[in-house]
This record gives C-alpha cells, sequence and structure tokens, in this order.
C-alpha cells in the first residue's frame, strides 16, 4: 500500500512511497496500521513535540508572556 493512495492523492512517481505503519513528520506520529481496514488514521505528537511546547508553555507562564511568534514557532527539526 502507497501513503498518497490512502488519501486519494496522486503523485508523480519519484515522489511514491510505501506506507510505514507509523510515519513522521512535523514532530506527529501518524499511525496508519488501521488506514486501509478500518479507514482510520491516529495522530499524536511526538515526546520531543510534546516536551518543547511543555517547555514553552512553562516559560510563558514564567514571563507572564506569550508573544505571538513563540505561539507559533515550530519545534526545530
Amino acid at each position: 500500500m502507497r501513503i498518497h493512495s490512502l488519501f486519494c492523492v496522486r503523485l508523480e512517481p519519484e515522489k511514491r512511497k510505501h506506507a510505514d505503519s507509523t510515519n513522521v513528520a512535523s514532530g506527529v506520529d501518524a499511525d496508519l496500521s488501521a488506514a486501509a481496514s478500518g479507514r482510520r488514521v491516529i495522530f499524536k505528537p511526538t515526546s520531543d513535540r510534546t516536551e518543547f511546547i511543555l517547555d514553552t508553555l512553562q516559560k510563558a507562564k514564567m514571563d507572564n508572556y506569550l508573544a505571538p511568534r513563540v505561539a507559533a514557532t515550530h519545534p526545530p527539526w
């Protein structure tokens, strides 16, 4: 099974790849193990992303301020 076929998206041949049971992109795990049979994909943040978000919120709490640019910051991976 190819990941793009799960979402009914046509891709150029060089961009096609077989899907793993779990894929990670931008700090998010996408569990595709039930995509074909149950038509379900489960998304959850990686532990690194969760830690980054919690650290950012803790700093904002101590500073009593969360700048919009910080709220929109993506982790450095």
